[in-house]
């Protein structure tokens, strides 16, 4: 009896999202065959998924991106909004670059493909339980270009944040090597108002030199290789 429940406890609580009847019944039935998987339900909408999982409070999430009432996507954006303790698997036909995107930035723990081999997906579902990230290959280059975009976007947010509108018209008049007068000529103000611009872009960027302005936000992803004349 005792050794039952140790095992009991190591298993590896599932929920399953899928519309489809067949494949959802079709993914327990293969789940269960394995020793260390218990499925704890199966939802075909993702009102019932998320409400499952909140009273579940399964170990993975496995689940489609194309879901019912709410996609995958979103129950993805309220389990993270909670803060579940959940590891979330999208398994799905799709390669679309906006669902990867999305994932991506509601922090799924792996994305992989409907049709890999069920050895493979097994695997990936011990792998993700125990905190690996995984993506299929057929996705993973844009795994990192999505990665590379959100970081960048983030970046840019956090930039409108720290400088004015005007300062940042400046800073590009600066990485065009614009001097004070033309800067004031451009933007149809003083130049005291400019050199007023330049020391407060020299304190929020911690630079000495305008180019070391210039350097620090090309590195942050604040200005583009374009904005340089």
């Amino acid at each position: 009896m005792h050794d039952t429940w140790d095992t009991d406890k190591l298993k590896v609580r599932i929920l399953i999202a899928e519309p489809t009847e067949i494949q959802g019944e079709g993914l327990r039935l293969l789940l269960e065959r394995e020793k260390d998987f218990e499925v704890v339900g199966v939802a075909e909408d993702g009102e019932q998924a998320l409400k499952l999982a909140t009273v579940q409070l399964p170990d993975v999430l496995l689940m489609d991106i194309d879901l019912p009432a709410l996609s995958g996507i979103e129950v993805l954006r309220k389990i993270r909004s909670f803060r579940l303790p959940i590891v979330t698997i999208i398994l799905t036909f799709s390669t679309a670059d906006a669902h990867i995107n999305e994932a991506i930035l509601a922090r799924v723990d792996a994305y992989l493909m409907m049709s890999m081999p069920v050895s493979r997906l097994i695997q990936s579902i011990r792998l993700a339980s125990s905190g690996q990230k995984l993506f299929e290959k057929t996705v993973a280059p844009r795994v990192y270009q999505s990665y590379v975009d959100a970081t960048e976007s983030a970046s840019r947010n956090m930039f409108s944040d720290i400088l004015g509108r005007r300062e940042h018209e400046v800073l590009k008049l600066i990485a065009r090597g614009m001097n004070n007068r033309m800067i004031a000529r451009e933007l149809s103000i003083s130049q005291r108002t400019v050199q007023s611009h330049i020391r407060n872009l020299f304190v929020k960027l911690k630079a000495r030199s305008r180019a070391e302005a210039v350097a620090q936000s090309l590195k942050k992803g604040w200005l583009d290789i374009s904005d340089i004349a």
